[in-house]
């Protein structure tokens, strides 16, 4: 699977978004699921290679205490989730909040295909993303 590209997009007050056309053929017939990256965004999964990536850092999971804590956020912070018949995704309280798409109104959001997974960003996280190195961007999960 090779998802790519950036988009912009619009999350509704109630939670939703559609997803862009570029990814539909390639998610929608398949089980998806949404779970908290490490640097504060989104990741829609198809659930074989969320499961590959789950294996990954499970199998990390007792090598430190850092990463039993990652394993566990990982986990806890995913569940499946469906695309509705106009191709729009749910996204669950827990995790908009989680990810800084919270609060009244639409919010701007960029989605971004990366490979095996898309994720979604808050626009100005991505932003500060981008303009940040790697290493500096575990605080954006915390931001």
């Amino acid at each position: 699977m090779r998802l790519l590209g950036e988009y912009q997009q619009k999350l509704d007050e109630k939670g939703r978004m559609v997803l862009p056309a570029a990814f539909r053929d390639e998610l929608s017939h398949t089980k998806l699921i949404l779970a908290f990256g490490d640097h504060g965004e989104l990741g829609l999964w198809p659930d074989t290679d969320f499961d590959q990536r789950a294996s990954q850092k499970a199998s990390k999971e007792y090598d430190s205490e850092a990463d039993a804590k990652a394993y566990r956020r990982f986990m806890s912070n995913a569940g499946e989730v469906r695309l509705d018949a106009q191709s729009r995704l749910a996204v669950p309280e827990s995790l908009r909040r989680k990810a800084g798409l919270e609060g009244a109104g639409s919010k701007d959001v960029v989605v971004i295909g990366v490979g095996n997974r898309v994720e979604i960003w808050e626009k100005h996280r991505f932003d500060r993303f981008q303009d940040i190195g790697v290493d500096d961007a575990e605080g954006l999960a915390d931001a």
